[in-house]
Order: C-alpha cells, then structure tokens, then sequence
C-alpha cells in the first residue's frame, strides 16, 4: 500500500514538474490594465470567429499571488468573483478615448 502511494506521489511531482516547466508566470499591479479571456462563447456567436478576450479592465486588489479583482475599465463595475492570472493578459496596445490629445 505504502509503495502505491509513494509511486503516485512521483507520478503527480513529475507532472507538475513537467506543467510548470513550460508555464510563464506574469507579475501584474494594482492599476495596471488588463483583457480577460473569455470562458464560453455565447450561443449567437461563431466559435471560429469569436473574440477570445473581453476588457479592458484594471485590476483592484491582489488576493494572492496569482489571483486578482478586476472592475470594468469605463463602468468601474467589478467583475464577478476573483480571476486567476492565467485567465489575463497584460493590455499593451490600448489607448483611451478620453485621454486623446486635443490640438488647438
């Protein structure tokens, strides 16, 4: 009995070691803006040509190492329940409408 376990034990420790050789963990900050992929795409519309990521958001509070809050970024509506940092990707290429330069 005791074997069993100690060889599933090694099987699990292999396999996360394997998992998490290839994972890239990012370090986000409270403020910082962030897209949120999705879960499920709705029944209207294509799978093919959905949008994986929904946001922008901005991230309200870090609960733990890889779990965050969000709100909505123009609503300031939280998003329901905490996020895992796999489910987020750092926006880079935003820019906000209500910050556009005005030239005299």
């Amino acid at each position: 009995m005791k074997m069993a376990q100690a060889a599933a034990q090694a099987t699990r420790e292999k396999v996360t070691a394997r998992i998490n050789k290839s994972r890239n963990a990012i370090q986000l900050n409270v403020g910082q803006r962030v897209y949120l992929r999705r879960e499920k795409v709705g029944a209207h519309e294509d799978h093919k040509t959905a949008p994986l990521f929904s946001g922008p958001y901005v991230i309200t509070e870090r609960l733990s190492e890889n779990v965050y809050k969000l709100n909505h970024l123009y609503g300031e509506r939280p998003v329901k329940g905490p996020i895992h940092a796999d489910r987020l990707r750092t926006c880079t290429m935003y820019r906000d409408p209500c910050e556009a330069q005005t030239t005299p």
